[in-house]
């Protein structure tokens, strides 16, 4: 078989391989020595930096460049948690004040419920007072003087306690606007700091 001429075939021409000094670099062109005279050739010597040197120059440009890259890639985090912060505050007063609609709009409803409720049960009580008045005219007509009377009282009696009540519905809903809109945000829904 043929031995390939990168292998080496004894220990021997593997000795004589490490021993041997290693090539010589060429050197840049604006090092040699320059036909006009010295001066020139030792100014751009000045100029350009040793072999150490420019190593150090190249990674150190190279820090920078990553540094410089960093420091955009954190800019620009930091305007995209500003603009997630404003774009946070503005759904957050979009769902209270859309919170605060659908109370609004719940008591409203409420309210046109029991006024409902009133009108029929109102009607309803209507026609029994009547309908007492024609049972006692036809089967107490000496009594008929008072029982209008006792009953027109209760009729009152019922107005004022219906009144009563829906003055106390309103002073519940107002103060409960007060707590939910006035109360200094403490019914607001507050968002955990950014970490």
């Amino acid at each position: 078989p043929r031995a390939s001429p990168l292998v080496p075939r004894s220990r021997s021409e593997l000795g004589a391989r490490r021993r041997r000094p290693p090539a010589a670099r060429p050197k840049p062109p604006c090092l040699l020595r320059l036909a006009g005279g010295g001066r020139l050739a030792s100014a751009a010597l000045g100029a350009m930096p040793a072999d150490g040197e420019m190593g150090e120059t190249s990674s150190m440009d190279l820090v920078r460049q990553q540094l410089h890259e960093a420091q955009t890639t954190m800019q620009d985090n930091m305007r995209a948690m500003m603009e997630r912060d404003t774009q946070l505050n503005s759904l957050q007063a979009k769902s209270t004040e859309l919170q605060g609609s659908s109370d609004a709009f719940f008591r409203a409803s409420r309210r046109v419920h029991r006024s409902q409720l009133w009108q029929r049960y109102r009607l309803y009580a209507l026609a029994a007072v009547l309908g007492s008045w024609v049972v006692c005219w036809i089967a107490f007509p000496r009594y008929l003087i008072q029982y209008v009377l006792v009953s027109l009282v209760l009729v009152a009696v019922a107005f004022l306690i219906r009144a009563l009540i829906l003055a106390r519905d309103k002073r519940l809903e107002e103060a409960q606007v007060h707590l939910q809109g006035g109360g200094g945000g403490e019914g607001m829904m507050q968002r955990a700091p950014l970490e």
